[in-house]
């Protein structure tokens, strides 16, 4: 039989693995604990769930693991299976995958085991500025069996090892932390239970979700203000605007899938700190981009609603004129805003205008030329210079006298009702024009706040917040 035989058998004779190896029992086991991270697999935010894939190194004295190397060919270390030997009894890991490990013995009784694989475990998050997000997770190890008194377990060291770290598509790593910590409970007072924590400090890589939830935000916020450039006698502009608000209602719900449902973090919006996990449970969370969008949406409402102002204003029956109040707020205020003052002069009746005209150079010529200096009314679309002009050619016109004042009596007939045509025609331009100020009023206003509103939520917030953090511990 071997040297290493031999030795194996010497061991575990009368080796007991249901004890704590430790010859004077009133004394903990120190254990040390050190974890290695090869690959940050998952995180879900929709379950909360952290996925990693690493290994554990740790170390404790076995007393009764302990030989003389001489008496065995100078063996200094003997690998044995760990289902021979005692383990401290982990809480994190599957017990039959971390079996697979093996198990390394110094002949000073120094106990190796680094079991690895996959590691399943909860995370909390902070969805405030998803997807500019930054989230701290926490794996804990823990001695279900024993107490502190009876099992120490001890970090190996201050932070997780990533020399073997594959870089992550979706998340950067920003710092790691190992620390140890007594927890005690009321039901065992005075009685330590031992806890060895390594956290991580993750960054969301975010050019995925800029290509394809932000940019689809900026671009649908766009489509809402074509709504008040549409001109009203298109017809569409309502369908439009309920149009992007539909399209909004769908995007939400998609990005609402992919984000957890939680009310457990609550930043007030007004305030540039962000949500930590210190806030109070009564608060309540909301994330940067469902804020983004639900105001996005409430803008497209308050589209929709102004536009059925707007169309209402633009067929506004010509009995009722623009009020005071309304003649002054657009020409006095908004006009000038959007830079259509010179749009607000009134049209000149031009049809009555013209008649005038005609009849003026009628009367002229059939009064001969001895009356060329006969002073005519002037032509005006406020006076009654054409009535003039043909009750002129009445007086002086001895022929077809009673043809003439036929003609009279239809002229006048004609000249009232075409400026009440003009006036009807007047008091729908000033409707159509007080219309068309408040849609250029509100597409400069709509624009400029979706503007403010993109910068502020998507650029500004999430950076101040970041930078109104602490420090964060370096990075192994």
């Amino acid at each position: 039989m071997g040297a290493e035989s031999r030795l194996i058998n010497h061991l575990l004779a009368n080796y007991s693995r249901n004890g704590r190896p430790i010859i004077n029992v009133t004394n903990p086991v120190h254990v040390s604990i050190s974890f290695y991270l090869t690959q940050l697999m998952s995180l879900e935010e929709k379950h909360q769930v952290l996925t990693t894939f690493g290994w554990l190194e740790t170390f404790w004295n076995d007393d009764y693991l302990v030989w003389n190397s001489s008496d065995y060919g100078n063996l200094t270390q003997v690998v044995l299976s760990p289902e021979l030997v005692w383990l401290p009894d982990f809480a994190i890991y599957d017990e039959l995958f971390f079996r697979r490990f093996r198990v390394s013995v110094t002949e000073a009784g120094l106990v190796n085991w680094v079991p690895g694989g996959k590691f399943i475990t909860s995370c909390q998050l902070d969805i405030t500025f998803y997807p500019f997000d930054d989230q701290v997770c926490h794996i804990d190890l823990v001695d279900w069996a024993y107490h502190g008194l009876q099992v120490k377990l001890s970090n190996g060291s201050a932070f997780i090892g990533l020399d073997a770290y594959k870089e992550s598509g979706e998340w950067q790593i920003l710092a790691t932390k190992a620390e140890s910590s007594d927890q005690y409970y009321e039901s065992d007072p005075g009685v330590p239970f031992p806890r060895v924590r390594f956290t991580l400090t993750l960054r969301r890589k975010s050019m995925f979700y800029t290509i394809n939830i932000i940019t689809p935000c900026i671009t649908m916020s766009l489509l809402a203000l074509l709504v008040f450039y549409l001109p009203p006698d298109s017809g569409e502009k309502v369908s439009l605007g309920i149009t992007v608000l539909l399209s909004f209602s769908v995007f939400l719900i998609l990005v609402a899938e992919n984000v957890p449902k939680t009310s457990e973090y609550v930043p007030l919006l007004g305030e540039l700190s962000s949500c930590t996990r210190t806030t109070p449970r009564w608060s309540v969370c909301i994330y940067i981009v469902g804020i983004y969008l639900t105001l996005i949406m409430a803008m497209t409402a308050m589209s929709i609603l102004i536009c059925v102002v707007v169309l209402n204003l633009h067929h506004r029956d010509p009995s009722a004129p623009v009020p005071p109040w309304l003649h002054h707020i657009i020409y006095h205020f908004m006009a000038y805003v959007v830079c259509m003052r010179g749009q607000l002069k009134k049209n000149a009746r031009a049809s009555v205008y013209q008649l005038c005209e005609f009849t003026r150079e009628y009367a002229q010529g059939a009064a001969g030329n001895h009356e060329n200096n006969l002073d005519y009314a002037p032509c005006a679309a406020e006076d009654n210079g054409l009535c003039d002009h043909v009750s002129f050619l009445v007086r002086n016109t001895g022929k077809k006298r009673v043809v003439l004042e036929e003609i009279l009596k239809n002229v006048r007939h004609i000249t009232t009702k075409m400026k009440e045509n003009d006036d009807q025609d007047a008091i729908k331009a000033e409707w159509k024009l007080v219309a068309k100020v408040l849609d250029r009023f509100f597409l400069l206003f709509f624009v400029l706040l979706v503007v403010v509103s993109s910068v502020v939520l998507l650029i500004v917030y999430p950076v101040l917040a970041r930078w109104d953090g602490t420090a964060l511990p370096p990075t192994s």
